[in-house]
């Protein structure tokens, strides 16, 4: 556990595994905590945020698109007040709501910022002061932000203020993919002054602070209004709070044992739940879920924002086994990109459907180094993967019959009937010139991960054709049964390739369990464990993020 960790969990109440509380910020910015709905998110005190979907540069050079963020404020007391200060931080994941405080012996300063769960196009600050004394002067408090209303990612210019907001628009600079549109952003947000002041004679004062980001000025404008009609009816902070206590019912995981195990569980699942739409509102495009999280991604850092295997095998089971809702956003975004899949596959020239390594919107390969894209071909069945176990989950036929789901299932199975290959020494059908998710391995023979998601995935495919009485080549049923499984039935493990020796350094998501590991006929096998452990263990990125 990092000391940034240990810190934020030091709450002095320890009874209560949703709050992360430490007197002090983490020394490295990536470690702040995070406020995200699906649609927009920021890390707190940043001057930047992210919007789901919205990008800028083609290719490898695609990334998420830095949006200035008004609300990156951080408050300083001035003059006696600095005296004996008292500061506290905590990420309330209960409510969605990141305080700070600050507390002296004349007044208390506190600041709340969350991004609105009702509605995705908001983020909100208040910032209250309560004076602890029954009179005395006036009291300021410094509002110390970096904001600039400009992006390089992005060509703002000014638009009429709208109800005392400020309001800028503008589009990406270079769209994913030449020729196609550039998305746009509207900005709309309350002036933030560099100061403000508790009256004399006023025991507690608190102002708000709203932006909006939308894709037009109606939407910017039409969420902006209903951010000020909740203030007004007091309901701004209640009615984020109402749709994560909804959250929370559905989904809590709560444990008996250590203070650190019960916070780690409930912290999980606040920065998966943050990730996703809200659960009835179904007019937002899901723009996936990227490692490091709808907050970061900016260029260079954090996978550039891309969306990774991560999503369909690690954060999508949690998630859609709770909520299947929100599991089907994780599947329309896969939908979604099925053009650019059948482009990538056309590329390597197969047939049917290879979704890339690394994706933005288009579904096109925007990893930038193109080895990923072309032998990590597991991500195909890890997709596919995703979509059988929705079935399994919610007997819900109609993503596969309306939705979009049987093209995915089907488009998957064509690639690996085009990309196997025949041996007729071992009778066999095989895998070649891959990348296992031990990502230190290239170019490697009948990955057994990938060889049994491929196998699923054909097999997936026949028994839903059946199910929905579509045509479908007996040749996926034949591959099915006869693709190579490494086995070694002398030491009786799973090695992880053809040509595997024990003792090679490996990524961990190689070794970390999936959901695929139960379809492994022997995973569990003493062999199977005493061979994983003769290795050399080094953290792949995406899980040292996740």
């Amino acid at each position: 556990m990092s000391d940034q960790t240990r810190a934020m969990t030091s709450d002095p109440d320890d009874d209560d595994p949703y709050l992360f509380s430490s007197p002090v910020l983490p020394s490295d910015p990536r470690f702040l905590a995070t406020v995200a709905n699906g649609y927009v998110g920021t890390a707190v005190f940043s001057d930047i945020m992210h919007v789901g979907g919205v990008y800028s540069g083609t290719g490898g050079h695609c990334h998420r698109a830095d949006v200035p963020c008004p609300l990156g404020v951080q408050l300083q007391l001035g003059g006696a007040e600095r005296q004996e200060l008292k500061h506290c931080y905590t990420l309330d994941t209960r409510r969605g709501v990141f305080s700070a405080s600050v507390l002296s012996d004349t007044v208390s300063v506190s600041q709340s910022i969350f991004a609105h769960r009702a509605l995705p196009h908001l983020l909100a600050m208040e910032i209250c002061m309560e004076r602890q004394l029954t009179s005395g002067e006036p009291i300021t408090v410094q509002l110390l932000s970096s904001f600039k209303p400009q992006s390089d990612d992005i060509i703002f210019q000014p638009a009429p203020d709208y109800r005392g907001g400020r309001h800028i628009f503008g589009q990406t600079i270079t769209p994913e993919l030449c020729g196609d549109p550039r998305p746009s952003i509207h900005l709309l947000w309350t002036p933030v002054p560099p100061s403000l002041m508790l009256q004399a004679g006023q025991s507690k004062a608190c102002w708000v602070f709203l932006v909006a980001v939308a894709d037009s000025a109606e939407h910017a404008q039409n969420t902006y209004s209903l951010g000020l009609d909740l203030i007004d009816s007091g309901d701004l902070g209640p009615s984020h709070h109402r749709v994560w206590a909804e959250l929370w019912a559905g989904s809590a995981v709560e444990l008996s044992g250590p203070a650190p195990l019960r916070r780690a569980v409930i912290g999980c699942l606040y920065y998966l739940l943050s990730a996703f739409l809200p659960l009835h509102d179904t007019h937002f495009q899901f723009g996936g879920v990227s490692p490091g999280g709808l907050s970061n991604g900016r260029r260079g850092q954090d996978y550039w924002g891309h969306v990774f295997w991560d999503q369909d095998s690690w954060v999508y089971p949690a998630v859609c086994l709770f909520y299947p809702e929100l599991g089907r956003q994780v599947l329309q975004y896969r939908i979604r990109t099925l053009r650019g899949a059948k482009h990538n596959a056309q590329e390597q020239g197969y047939e049917g459907v290879k979704f890339p390594w690394e994706s933005a919107v288009s579904g096109r390969e925007v990893c930038t180094e193109p080895v990923y894209g072309l032998q990590e071909i597991h991500i195909n069945g890890d997709v596919s993967l995703a979509f059988r176990q929705y079935l399994h989950l919610t007997q819900d036929l109609s993503l596969f019959t309306e939705g979009g789901g049987w093209e995915v299932v089907r488009g998957v199975a064509e690639y690996w009937a085009s990309r196997v290959t025949w041996s007729q020494e071992e009778q066999s059908y095989h895998l070649t010139g891959v990348m296992p998710p031990d990502e230190y391995q290239r170019n490697v023979d009948n990955s057994v991960y990938t060889n049994t998601v491929a196998q699923l995935s054909l097999q997936f495919a026949v028994d839903l054709a059946a199910v929905l009485q579509v045509p479908h080549p007996s040749q996926w049923q034949e591959i099915a049964d006869k693709i190579k499984i490494p086995f070694d039935p002398e030491v009786k493990y799973h090695p992880e390739f053809d040509g595997y020796t024990a003792g090679r350094t490996r990524t961990a998501s190689s070794s970390v369990r999936t959901p695929l590991s139960q379809q492994l006929q022997v995973v569990l096998h003493p062999f199977n464990v005493m061979n994983n452990n003769s290795l050399s263990l080094s953290l792949s990125p995406p899980l040292s993020l996740s």
